[in-house]
């Protein structure tokens, strides 16, 4: 009896917390064969490990060039050699590779390669990780319509504005997969843009290299706080609560802002903490808040699981700005709820974020001939304006051009009813 042939995983290109890494190691341990392809290496990360580093390509003077010629030799190597490797890898590996796994493919060539990947009769999964495509100023409407809290507007738009991101570079990122990936990993708060039905993105987690510490020793409870852009997570807001919580609580506590850590310095932190703030104006866990509950501390983050429907049940109790504080006491003085609490989260982590289990039920949805959707997106079709001083005059039409290029998919039919609204044309 012949074997059934294992398919070939490729992974790239942008590792994202680690993530490439996390996915290697579930495919592999299943038995897989993985080649990875990165432009750069995570720094948070050094001990992860990649088939191959575009940017290692790179003469050491030219990685971060620091004066004008500098930058003109970069702009010549990358040309002239990083470039055609991009080509010459992806290439070999669609010989090779029977699935592509990709993250942040954001760049306009992938609106060529995706379609030649297809003809090839390569399955291709996309990873939807935030920015990449989330729109900031119909991110800050969904939020308002449905009364979740949510930074400043002023605040939330300063990375938009600084780097000039119009409506089109996100919605070319996502309509590019929605028309030629088998299967889209995302989740409701970046999915404002969103026409095709997605399938939930549970982030894949080593827990088994997280040390579980659900009852500490600390002498007073430790708290922590993690950031990577302090105006987008609300790193203020928290700080001024924790000051407000050490003034009221009747218990002292002490507390830790980890900035600049790599992982493996904050996983020991958290280890030896009891509660983790992640951010009252975010939506989800994200792999912190994960790394935080493996480790058995409580999590304190906005997560409203009405909203972020999957994993069912979350052991995360749920903040705003607005109660931030009174969360603050109420955990910093039940140490025993803090144990209970810690022991659940351990637990909800084993059970929908261990590595193993997510890349097996992506390899079944991708054999799936019709694969089941966590998530029908509606608020793109139904709710979604662009008249804000935010949006430039020509994004509808930018719009409708881009929902033109997926029109004649069968899930646009079947999902996306037809009419018009506020201009925008379905």
């Amino acid at each position: 009896m012949s074997q059934v042939k294992q398919p070939r995983i490729f992974l790239g290109v942008v590792d994202i917390a680690g993530q490439i890494g996390d996915y290697r190691s579930g495919y592999e341990n299943l038995g897989l064969q993985v080649f990875t392809m990165v432009f750069d290496r995570n720094p948070q990360y050094p001990d992860r490990r990649y088939s191959f580093v575009l940017y290692d390509l790179y003469p050491r003077r030219l990685l971060k060039p620091t004066n004008l010629s500098a930058s003109i030799l970069r702009k010549v190597f990358s040309f002239l050699v990083v470039t055609p490797a991009f080509y010459i890898a992806l290439g070999w590996a669609a010989l090779k590779c029977d699935i592509f796994q990709l993250m942040w493919i954001t760049d306009e060539r992938w609106k060529y390669i995706l379609p030649a990947l297809k003809i090839l009769k390569k399955k291709v999964v996309v990873n939807f990780v935030g920015s990449d495509i989330r729109y900031v100023p119909r991110f800050i409407q969904e939020l308002d319509m449905l009364g979740l809290d949510h930074h400043d507007n002023e605040t939330l738009m300063k990375n938009t504005i600084s780097q000039q991101i119009a409506v089109g570079q996100p919605l070319r990122t996502l309509r590019v997969a929605e028309r030629h990936a088998n299967l889209i990993l995302s989740s409701p708060d970046q999915a404002q843009l969103a026409l095709r039905p997605y399938s939930n993105f549970a982030i894949p987690l080593r827990y088994s290299d997280i040390t579980f510490n659900p009852s500490k020793s600390n002498p007073q409870p430790v708290l922590v706080h993690a950031n990577t852009e302090r105006n987008i997570y609300g790193t203020n807001a928290v700080l001024d609560a924790i000051e407000k919580a050490k003034q009221m609580s009747s218990v002292p506590f002490d507390f830790i802002l980890l900035e600049g850590k790599s992982n493996s310095e904050v996983l020991e932190i958290l280890s030896k903490s009891d509660i983790v703030v992640y951010s009252p104006y975010m939506q989800g866990p994200g792999k912190f808040g994960l790394e935080a509950l493996a480790a058995g501390c409580v999590l304190l983050t906005g997560h409203d699981p009405q909203y972020i429907r999957y994993p069912r049940n979350p052991p995360i109790v749920n903040v705003t700005a607005e109660n931030l504080n009174e969360k603050l006491l109420y955990y910093i003085g039940h140490d025993e709820e803090r144990t209970h609490l810690a022991a659940k989260g351990r637990l909800w982590v084993e059970e929908n974020f261990n590595l193993e289990k997510i890349c097996l039920d992506i390899l079944k949805k991708l054999d799936e001939s019709n694969e089941q959707p966590d998530y029908i997106p509606e608020f793109f079709r139904n709710h979604a304006t662009f008249n804000s001083k935010w949006d430039s005059p020509d994004a509808v039409t930018v719009c409708n051009r881009w929902t033109r290029y997926v029109s004649d998919c069968p899930w646009y039919n079947v999902h996306v009813p037809p009419g018009d609204r506020a201009g925008l044309r379905f």
